[in-house]
């Protein structure tokens, strides 16, 4: 049971995608290692696509596929 857990565990991670906003940001390279720690937030993530919309007061969309849950 203990190992049918872990690889259940293991595959949600390894699929499980997020997506949150921040202030504009334009120093990203493809695939940046994030921690995040806000709430339901917490591991370390990919970032997998952002958005960054050229309007002042905009805020950046990023998406990020879970790595480790912390």
């Amino acid at each position: 049971q203990d190992y049918a857990e872990r690889l259940r565990n293991q595959s949600m991670q390894e699929t499980e995608t997020v997506e949150f906003y921040t202030a504009l940001s334009p120093d990203h390279a493809a695939y940046d290692v994030i921690a995040l720690n806000n709430g339901e937030l917490a591991g370390i993530y990919t970032e997998t696509e952002w958005r960054m919309p050229m309007s002042p007061s905009a805020r950046m969309t990023h998406k990020a596929r879970r790595l480790y849950a912390g």
